[in-house]
């Protein structure tokens, strides 16, 4: 988004008005997704929202694809947003605390936006080759949790990587630390995405409706699961205090 003051001023005014009038798509399009789910995405509902017709708003977006594209970009800025002014109100807890803590806005967060989550879920990785913004978009979220995982584990002095880590190919982990610009040992990358993706495997579970079956007792799993890795990374039991 453009800012203000003397910023705006040196954009052109057509400029500034294409730029207001695709945030306004953007922000229709997302209301529409947390309403009807990714299913109800269409240029039409989305146009008639507007007020505009679906021509109109193909000068805007060139297709579904690409206004899919800006959404997901736009729930992925905002996941990180909202993670990091987690961590940040969090600046006097302990860094095991902080990861406890902005675990847990994920998963909030994720449950009060269950269709725009969804959306960030189902676009497989291979359709975001060329796409440069999205990869890096995702990685930028990744690397909230990455830079917490890593500050922890130098707090407290490395650990002997655990067995089933080091099956992680070499060039997946040299790919991820390019990424995330953290430079950190491969055995700390490597533990990372094991808790990761455990974490992140539960809260996803939760929110495409896979954990129904346990009625109202989905948030037990998740703490349960939460234990597992603080106990795993050795983190003290009070950092899990508090639970929301």
């Amino acid at each position: 988004m453009v800012g203000s003051g003397a910023a705006i001023g040196q954009v052109p005014w057509r400029e500034r008005v294409r730029l207001t009038v695709t945030r306004d798509i953007v922000l229709a399009a997302r209301r529409r997704v947390a309403l009807d789910g990714i299913e109800g995405l269409t240029i039409r509902a989305v146009s008639r929202d507007l007020g505009m017709s679906s021509p109109a708003m193909y000068r805007y977006f060139r297709s579904l694809e690409d206004l899919t594209d800006a959404i997901v970009l736009d729930v992925l800025d905002e996941m990180t947003t909202v993670l990091g002014a987690e961590v940040d109100r969090a600046s006097g807890e302990d860094t095991s605390r902080q990861i406890v803590l902005a675990s847990r806005a994920l998963r909030t967060w994720a449950l009060d936006h269950t269709f725009e989550f969804q959306l960030t879920m189902v676009t497989p990785p291979t359709a975001e080759v060329g796409k440069p913004r999205l990869s890096d978009a995702r990685y930028a979220f990744g690397k909230v949790f990455a830079a917490l995982f890593v500050r922890f584990l130098g707090e407290r002095g490395e650990e002997p990587l655990p067995e089933d880590s080091a099956a992680l190919l070499p060039e997946t982990i040299a790919e991820f630390r390019r990424r995330i610009e953290l430079p950190v040992p491969d055995s700390t990358i490597a533990l990372f995405l094991r808790c990761w993706v455990r974490l992140y495997g539960v809260i996803c579970m939760e929110v495409m409706g896979q954990l129904r079956f346990l009625g109202d007792h989905a948030g037990e799993l998740f703490e349960a699961e939460l234990k597992s890795l603080a106990d795993l990374l050795g983190m003290p039991k009070a950092a899990l205090d508090g639970r929301v």
